[in-house]
């Protein structure tokens, strides 16, 4: 849970060491289900709690106004891409990855690829070096592994520099 997510990082002492890290020092960063609403600016998850507040986001319950669509949503799904993405390089409009979730983020400025599950959310999230996947990149078959490349290539051309 979010929260928990949060409340983790606190105690442990990660906020401020990981903020400079991505913020004052550009690392690249990949959040990856809860950790991209972590990245985000806040969830309504069990109340409202702050997030690290690094892409424009708040993540709500996903409450589909369709019949018969469940939450938490789980299974195959597709992308609609919303503007170009170094993280999306290689995929294609339609693509399918797999998602396991109850919260998402709405589409907002920092949305680069939504998807439909009774309303629209976004599945991919990017503000310059700091990028987030409300789906499993590692469960979704060749589509996952074109953006887990796309990111491994970005740390090495920042390790690099």
């Amino acid at each position: 849970a979010f929260g928990d997510g949060m409340r983790n990082l606190e105690e442990r002492e990660l906020v401020a060491p990981l903020t400079r890290m991505v913020k004052d020092d550009g690392k690249p960063v990949l959040g990856i289900c809860l950790g991209s609403q972590l990245i985000s600016r806040a969830s309504d998850e069990f109340g409202l709690c702050q997030g690290l507040g690094w892409v424009k986001a708040h993540c709500q319950r996903l409450a589909p106004d369709e019949p018969g669509l469940r939450v938490p949503h789980v299974g195959w799904n597709s992308l609609h891409l919303t503007r170009s993405s170094w993280l999306l390089e290689g995929v294609g409009e339609g693509d399918q990855v797999y998602f396991t979730h109850s919260f998402a983020a709405p589409v907002t400025a920092d949305c680069v690829a939504s998807t439909g599950y009774g309303v629209e959310f976004a599945s991919v999230v990017e503000r310059n070096h700091i990028a987030g996947v409300q789906f499993h990149p590692e469960k979704s078959g060749d589509v996952g592994l074109v953006i887990l490349g796309n990111f491994l290539a970005r740390v090495g051309t920042h390790a690099t520099s």
